[in-house]
């Protein structure tokens, strides 16, 4: 696999889990800090 195709599954794979917690009403600030955090924000 390319190496950006990894990174785009990768993101791909952050962005659902957002999704479903901020669906499910779960998603926290520290989700939020902790996804900036690996992307290096």
């Amino acid at each position: 696999m390319h190496p950006a195709q990894m990174r785009f599954e990768s993101y791909d794979t952050l962005l659902t889990g957002l999704k479903l917690k901020a669906a499910a009403g779960v998603l926290s600030e520290e989700d939020v800090l902790a996804i900036n955090g690996l992307l290096g924000r």
